[in-house]
């Protein structure tokens, strides 16, 4: 009986042995098949990322040297080329996503950076000693010219590209208009006033009902309210045009009307 039982054990191992292969096999089949579904599924994504890649690099590249077209304006380029150049910008920004939109505007907001520098005289001495004293003398004088010739260092292409970001008129560009207004409006200078001016009539420009914040905010706190209040004028009369809904059409024209019945006089704080 103890035979029997031995050879009966041993046929069962036989059989675990055989099935365990087997269960094995079939898990690695399965890995395999797991596996390059995966590496489809991935070169896929792959090719789309490439894809995108590329189409967003067919729409930045031209509004870059569109930019440099722009700023390069009247020594090395025409009047018609920086209308061109702002035409170029403008197909890009509206035929492009998100990242496309946020490119441009990060090329305009460099180029209004340079308001930061306004008060400082460019010359060579200045840049000798930012640059260092090592550094080759024609390498400075060439970015004395820069300076000099190139069109956003100086106020009248600050406000024309401020006032073509108001053409853009999104929610991106009401954004970085207002964060220059805030600039702007941290310090007391004739040229900044200048600046201030041509951000508010921008924003008046937009269509986004963020440009509407900014300019509310901006006439109920400022102190020079008069540009502010004019801009708002031009947006109670657009307000039915713009995209959004009835009640917050109702509240911004509340808004405005508190503003234009002379609101902030009537408070007891302004008495």
């Amino acid at each position: 009986m103890a035979v029997k039982k031995s050879k009966s054990k041993k046929k069962a191992s036989k059989k675990v042995q055989k099935n365990v292969p087997n269960k094995a096999k079939k898990k690695d089949v399965k890995r395999e098949k797991k596996k390059k579904a995966m590496e489809k599924v991935a070169t896929k994504v792959m090719k789309a990322d490439k894809k995108l890649v590329e189409w967003r690099k067919a729409l930045m590249a031209p509004a870059e040297r569109a930019m440099i077209d722009f700023f390069l304006y009247p020594i090395a380029k025409n009047r018609g080329e920086k209308e061109a150049a702002k035409k170029v910008m403008v197909e890009s920004y509206v035929r492009g996503d998100d990242v496309v939109k946020q490119f441009i505007l990060f090329l305009a907001h460099e180029q209004l950076s340079r308001a930061a520098g306004i008060k400082t005289m460019h010359n060579f001495g200045h840049y000798r000693k930012m640059m260092g004293k090592d550094t080759n003398p024609g390498e400075v004088r060439k970015a004395v010219y820069r300076t000099i010739f190139n069109y956003t260092t100086s106020l009248e292409g600050l406000t024309e590209l401020i006032g073509f970001i108001g053409e853009l008129g999104d929610n991106g560009a009401a954004k970085l208009l207002s964060y220059h207004l805030s600039y702007y409006s941290a310090m007391e200078a004739p040229a900044l006033q200048v600046l201030r001016n041509a951000t508010i009539d921008a924003l008046r420009e937009c269509n986004s009902p963020y440009a509407l914040d900014a300019l509310l905010s901006y006439a109920k706190y400022g102190e020079k309210t008069d540009r502010a209040l004019y801009a708002l004028k031009k947006w109670d009369e657009k307000l039915d045009k713009v995209e959004m809904g009835p009640e917050e059409k109702k509240f911004y024209a509340k808004q405005m009307a508190e503003l234009f019945s002379g609101g902030k006089e009537k408070h007891e704080y302004y008495r």
